[in-house]
């Protein structure tokens, strides 16, 4: 497994499935270049707007190490994508897309203005609980 925080000015793209990538290749008149993978684009800056609903949510509370107790709220999106400019292929590598937010315990106010990015590879991603994969890069917070 594979973990790593991306910044928040990326963009990722949903993956689009067997059946959805059969019809874009039929809606092409000419039959012509590779099957489409990437679906539609979101902006991690804009997940506020984005009408794609977390697959996965989790709430659960920790203490900082300066003693401040936080609601840590999880959210997961399963089969995104990326892209990149600097010579790998990620077409065939979906990850886990999970947005990290701390919360005041006692206001339920955010704790910061903005989320923790992570991508997650790997083929055992869905063994994993959001709290195990927020624990892998807890001592970054």
């Amino acid at each position: 497994m594979n973990t790593i925080r991306l910044t928040n000015n990326r963009a990722v793209w949903k993956a689009l499935s067997i059946g959805e990538q059969e019809q874009r290749r039929a809606n092409n008149s000419d039959q012509r270049g590779a099957n489409a993978v990437y679906g539609e684009k979101y902006k991690l800056s804009e997940a506020e707007q984005w009408e794609l609903p977390p697959d996965e949510e989790d709430t659960f509370g920790v203490a900082l190490s300066n003693g401040r107790r936080v609601l840590v709220q999880v959210q997961a999106w399963d089969n995104m994508m990326i892209r990149t400019k600097r010579g790998m292929n990620m077409k065939d590598k979906p990850f886990r897309l999970v947005s990290v937010r701390l919360m005041d315990a006692q206001t339920k106010g955010l704790y910061s203005r903005r989320r923790m990015w992570l991508g997650v590879w790997g083929q055992q991603v869905g063994e994993l609980t959001l709290e195990e994969i927020y624990w892998v890069l807890s001592p970054a917070l």
